[in-house]
């Protein structure tokens, strides 16, 4: 894992400038920075070694020839293989890094569909005077850059970017919107214009030195998901062992200590049944638990721990941990509004005192259709599929009396026979463009681009749950959990490997593996459970569903609530209606809890905005 920065332009940046941007992201390689300026362009990189420690391994790289320069965030998990089939090439380390610098020279940009594993890199081509970035297929690994008539600069992160001469901080207002109806932000955009995001599963040219917009390459899709079983089921069953097992084996190399994070849920465990396989040695384990709350069930992850003997830490917090949040602000470059980033920040901190690396159980869900929230589609599916049109507009006439953000919901999905209308939920799941209207003022006034750019990215396929899972796998999981698990490691410098999210494995669940094995009735990850019956306990409850949760509600009650209240009477971001928010805290107190998540979203707002103007007064 590391971070990188790069920057050409007509007229030349100065050194102190850079270093300081460079250092900006010194959380994500804390091992060593370095710097190469070459033709006028300046790389600067930070290395978190993790292969090939050897310091001959150090970035950034430039090839045997000269001719290629590369800075490189992630591991290629088959560099040892690649390495066998360009044995022409003269390695002189160890690493994956000097494999990609061979993968270009013999494949050209194809070198990208060879690569396994999760990455954002950007190579400069001396012969072409050319700028590649490319990023990963399934979206593990960031990649931000911004470019106008005379420049062109990339980035790990945002803050890398920010600042930089040319680059502007004029708000998005799609994006803004789009934030405050998903709590994240995705695709291309970013919370400002002049930064944008290269989406997983691209390449992006930039030709020098013209500098105008790139050349913007889909190099990977999500397949077509299967319609009938190809095979039967115990013959996927057995696919998906040998793809899930080889996941994790290549995923365990290392040559710094390694460990897994354990919540006592069902994907975590399968991981950690298969790596205490492979592991010659008792594997570390970590779990964080909440005590005294609903939300703990560390107990569950020390059962899979006793049984497979590994070396299991919990960390338990409380609602001290908030003393963090100011903190974890100012670090987002964007508002980011999954609260449970706040217990993956201190899982992580633990886990590095012990190891580098960490496997987890991330892409179960939404490979295998595992969310809870499903089962309210498949309903609504059921009525559609059983009812008569004219039945489904009496449904939802009864639905009239109930608050307008659900009536508005259930009207769409019941009265037409649109998947899509459900999919519009997906946009809203904080606030409706009805709520936005109310909520938001100034340059960031709310309209319904965010629901229409969302719909956009989202890939029609054969059924309802095939659409959920490939909409949930492409957005949700790419544009908040991969990026929550992204920035609060990378703050820790560790480094986390999910193997469910090979790509192998994506393939896999969407083109062979058809909806009845992932649903089958109201059985969730049929398959995945299939599978767990070889590895886990044969009592093993897999009924719930587990993770880094948090009791956001109980959090309202006390600091958060306060700390909220403290920002809207102080001086806010401008961009929020004071009385609207209050409004909202107000009937949170009163006992409607589920006010939480927008509160939540209302209350990162302000402090990454409060984040910004310090950071702008400092500079």
């Amino acid at each position: 894992m590391c971070g990188f920065l790069g920057f050409w332009g007509k007229a030349p940046l100065a050194r102190s400038v850079f270093v300081a941007h460079l250092a900006r992201m010194h959380h994500r390689g804390p091992d060593h920075a370095g710097i190469l300026e070459m033709d006028g362009l300046c790389l600067g990189h930070n290395r978190l070694a993790i292969i090939d420690l050897d310091p001959v391994s150090n970035q950034p790289m430039v090839s045997a020839c000269g001719r290629l320069a590369l800075v490189f965030n992630g591991e290629i998990y088959n560099y040892l293989e690649l390495k066998e089939e360009l044995r022409g090439y003269p390695f002189r380390t160890h690493s994956d890094t000097e494999v990609i610098l061979a993968a270009y020279l013999a494949w050209g940009e194809q070198f990208v569909t060879r690569l396994t594993g999760m990455f954002s890199l950007a190579l400069y081509d001396r012969e072409r005077s050319s700028i590649l970035l490319a990023r990963d297929p399934i979206g593990k690994k960031p990649l931000y850059y911004s470019y106008a008539s005379g420049f062109v600069a990339f980035a790990s992160e945002i803050k890398g970017l920010t600042g930089l001469p040319g680059i502007g901080a004029d708000l998005d207002a799609v994006a803004v919107n789009e934030y405050f109806s998903a709590g994240y932000i995705g695709g291309q955009r970013t919370v400002f214009q002049a930064i944008s995001q290269l989406q997983a599963g691209h390449v992006a040219t930039f030709s020098l030195p013209v500098c105008t917009a790139p050349i913007l390459t889909r190099y990977w899709r999500l397949p077509v998901a299967a319609v009938t079983p190809p095979a039967s089921e115990n013959e996927l069953l057995d696919e998906l062992d040998v793809l899930l097992t080889d996941a994790v084996r290549i995923r365990m190399r290392s040559d710094v200590p390694l460990g897994a994070f354990l919540s006592g849920g069902l994907d975590s465990s399968l991981i950690v049944a298969l790596a205490s396989r492979i592991s010659s040695d008792p594997l570390r384990t970590f779990t964080i638990g909440f005590s005294g709350t609903s939300s703990d069930e560390s107990n569950h992850a020390l059962r899979i721990a006793a049984h497979f003997g590994t070396r299991h830490t919990v960390y338990e917090v409380g609602e001290d941990m908030l003393s963090c949040f100011p903190a974890l602000m100012s670090q987002l470059d964007q508002p980011f509004a999954d609260s449970s980033l706040i217990p993956m920040h201190f899982v992580c901190r633990e886990a590095r005192r012990d190891v580098t690396v960490v496997l987890s159980g991330d892409g179960g869900d939404e490979l295998f259709a595992g969310y809870g929230h499903y089962d309210a589609f498949a309903w609504e599916n059921r009525i559609r599929q059983n009812w008569p049109r004219s039945m489904r507009k009496l449904l939802a006439l009864c639905a009239l009396p109930l608050p307008e953000r659900h009536r508005t919901r259930t009207l769409k999905r019941l009265i037409f026979d649109d998947t899509y209308a459900s999919m519009g939920a997906y946009a809203s799941r904080f606030f409706n463009s009805i709520e936005r209207v109310k909520l938001l003022c100034g340059p960031v006034g709310a309209d319904l681009a965010p629901e229409r750019e969302f719909l956009s990215r989202f890939l029609p396929s054969v059924d309802w749950l095939q659409n959920i899972c490939q909409n949930d796998f492409q957005n949700y999981m790419v544009d908040d959990i991969l990026v929550k698990v992204d920035r609060m490691s990378m703050l820790n410098s560790l480094e986390v490997r999910s193997p469910l999210l090979d790509q192998r494995i994506a393939e896999f669940a969407f083109s062979r593996v058809p909806s009845c094995l992932k649903r089958n009735g109201v059985v969730k990850k049929y398959l995945v459970k299939q599978l767990a019956r070889r590895y886990l306990p044969a009592d093993f409850a897999f009924e719930r569903k587990h993770g880094f949760g948090v009791p956001l509600g109980q959090w309202f009650e006390g600091s958060l609530g306060n700390r909220l209240e403290d920002l809207l009477s102080g001086s806010s971001s401008g961009c929020i209606d004071r009385s609207e928010a209050l409004r909202y805290l107000k009937l949170h107190r009163r006992g409607f809890s589920n006010y939480s998540k927008k509160l939540f979203a209302i209350l990162v707002w302000e402090e990454w905005f409060a984040a910004q103007r310090e950071a702008t007064r400092a500079v």
